[in-house]
């Protein structure tokens, strides 16, 4: 492990591919978005009360977060300039998430480059979200999960880990974390307490790297440093079964190695998330083994993994900075490929091509005439088109006569000129919190949704993958279920 320094006396890479995690953000809402469970803020696990305001929407990059992403880029300034070879540094973004576009634009920013050469591309980091690539069932996702609960070594003293942070937390309205059952769900997912335990830790570092504090106070840097391994072993179990990496990964990887391998050489940089370098560290048996204070294999935002090939050598990196201050100075450590300290670009190839699955390289979707289909946003970067909506009631026969023709409905100016927002009590009902009004905020909005599971019902807005919210969303108490939401305007 040592501290990001200039390769003066290092032979000059041939190709140099990095993947970055974007920004520390503010947590998804709700925060454990994908369990069938009454309890699914970070709030009912402890007698602290509503977390801390992030400052920005849901997702979003907090402001110290992005000021973090223009120190690592200022870090790299050096290095980056003699890795590009005197050729343009190629930025991929994944387009899918606001959080990875403010990135790439910062990292620039950092690096003294022009932010407009960024390019957003989802395609690459989620080839399932197209026709092209099938998505893993529950059923193979469950399996997978199962899997891994038999070969991932069980981390120690688990429960009285659970019972540790319970304790700092205080009592809350769901039960113990302990004593909440951890199973395998009809969706595939590894939900219980485990899940609670590892999102409230993973919030706790986005506080950290946000200047919040920890916790509502309660936590040292060097304690949640310790309670990050609750973190990781959950996701070693819930993140990286091999069938879930394959679809969720073939294609970026694919990507990264055409890179690597390029006869022109230069850099690559691929901003986006933790399970992208999740992905990339199982398709390729990759391992971080020292990356202190963090514990092994972490996925800390700002966190990059470096791919270079000197000659037909590979060598792979792990660079990251540490939240206690904002400058965003990079250190690096030392990651395995497949046990040993480099591998060659054959071997790499040959490796890669056993897990990629075919039928999820998209290619052809991510070149420039493929991107020219979707729809254009600010700031010169490129969107794709929305996901289907989901399911809506059918629209009455006058209603349905006007088509695409009928006029948008009046959009007042409350808090935000494109939301229409209806502030009202949680009922079974469940009625829309949002009226779409012209024009939208993003392609993935506003397509008003009831959030309903387990009888706790909480009114949002549909979001592809719960990124991307609009510039006006509801933030409730979510001590207990059942109150009344507050309006609020987010800011970016």
């Amino acid at each position: 492990m040592a501290l990001l320094v200039p390769l003066a006396h290092v032979a000059t890479p041939s190709a140099t591919v990095y993947l970055m995690r974007h920004c520390v953000r503010a947590t998804y809402y709700p925060d454990l978005y994908h369990w069938d469970w009454p309890y699914l803020y970070l709030s009912n696990y402890s007698d602290g009360g509503a977390l801390p305001d992030w400052g920005v929407a849901p997702t979003l990059c907090t402001k110290r977060g992005r000021q973090l992403v223009v120190g690592e880029g200022s870090a790299l300034k050096a290095e980056m300039a003699q890795r590009t070879c005197g050729k343009p540094l190629k930025v991929i973004f994944d387009s899918g998430s606001q959080r990875d576009n403010t990135t790439a634009e910062d990292l620039l920013t950092g690096l003294g480059m022009d932010p407009s050469i960024r390019v957003g591309d989802a395609e690459i980091f989620e080839p399932a979200a197209t026709t092209g690539c099938p998505k893993v069932s529950a059923a193979d996702r469950a399996a997978g999960v199962r899997a891994q609960l038999n070969s991932v070594p069980a981390l120690t003293d688990l429960p009285a880990r659970l019972a540790a942070l319970q304790a700092v937390l205080g009592p809350g309205v769901a039960p113990p974390l302990s004593s909440i059952p951890d199973m395998v769900s009809a969706d595939g997912y590894y939900d219980g307490g485990l899940f609670a335990a590892a999102s409230w830790v993973e919030a706790m570092l986005l506080q950290f790297g946000s200047g919040l504090p920890v916790a509502y106070g309660r936590v040292n840097a060097s304690y949640l440093y310790e309670l990050l391994e609750l973190n990781v072993y959950y996701r070693a179990l819930n993140d990286r079964p091999m069938v879930v990496e394959r679809r969720g990964g073939s294609n970026l990887l694919s990507h990264m190695m055409d890179d690597l391998a390029s006869a022109e050489g230069g850099a690559s940089v691929y901003v986006g998330h933790d399970t992208n370098l999740d992905e990339i560290a199982v398709l390729l048996d990759l391992a971080w083994e020292s990356a202190a204070p963090y514990p092994a294999n972490t996925t800390a935002p700002g966190s990059l993994l470096r791919l270079t090939r000197t000659g037909d050598e590979v060598t792979a990196d792990f660079l990251y900075t540490t939240f206690e201050t904002a400058d965003g100075a990079l250190t690096t450590a030392p990651v395995a490929l497949a046990g040993a300290p480099s591998m060659t670009l054959a071997a790499l190839q040959a490796k890669a091509t056993q897990r990629i699955d075919p039928k999820c390289v998209l290619k052809a979707a991510s070149s420039a005439q493929g991107r020219a289909q979707d729809a254009p946003l600010a700031h010169g970067v490129l969107e794709r088109p929305p996901p289907e909506a989901p399911p809506v009631e059918a629209a009455a026969p006058e209603d349905a006569a006007q088509g695409d023709a009928a006029p948008p409905p009046p959009c007042p100016r409350l808090n935000d000129p494109y939301c229409e927002i209806d502030t009202r009590v949680e009922s079974r009902e469940c009625p829309p919190c949002f009226t779409a009004c012209d024009p939208p905020v993003n392609p993935y909005s506003p397509i008003s949704y009831c959030y309903s599971k387990s009888g706790h019902k909480a009114c949002g807005t549909y979001v592809h993958d719960w990124d991307d919210y609009p510039r006006c969303h509801k933030k409730a108490s979510h001590s207990k279920p059942g109150l009344v939401e507050e309006v609020v305007s987010a800011q970016e």
